[in-house]
């Protein structure tokens, strides 16, 4: 089964948007920012300003931090814990992605979740070293 496209800033933005029923121009007010710059980031022409993504996660109360890894601005602490540590980041970024593909079958890999899961707790210990 073929894994679905993640989803990039733009799309999410113009998703949170439409959820919250605002026209690309009342949330550009909103936001005080310019809608033709919004229009750009939804379709992908333009990359959000780390202010500009403070701004979305604030107003409709999102996490920061996913908003910056969606346009793709990895957050240095992140990026110092997969230099330090790039054996144990990579094995637990695989079984995290296990895990995630057994979820898209409907539940039924259950058993095959939790076990995984037991896999990725053990892993985890390298993100606490001192």
């Amino acid at each position: 089964m073929e894994k679905p496209e993640r989803e990039d800033f733009g799309s999410f933005l113009r998703g949170l948007r439409q959820h919250k029923r605002y026209s690309l121009k009342s949330l550009a007010n909103e936001m005080n920012v310019d809608y033709t710059y919004l229009s750009k980031l939804e379709n992908g022409h333009s990359t959000p300003s780390e202010r500009l993504i403070e701004k979305v996660a604030a107003f409709f109360d999102y996490d920061k931090e996913e908003l910056m890894v969606r346009a793709g601005k990895i957050p240095e602490d992140v990026l110092r814990i997969i230099s330090d540590n790039p054996k144990e980041a990579i094995q637990f970024l695989s079984v995290r992605s296990e895990i995630n593909s057994h979820f898209s079958h409907g539940g039924t890999q259950f058993g095959a979740i939790l076990s995984a899961q037991k896999q990725t707790y053990a892993r985890v210990s390298f993100f606490s070293r001192n």
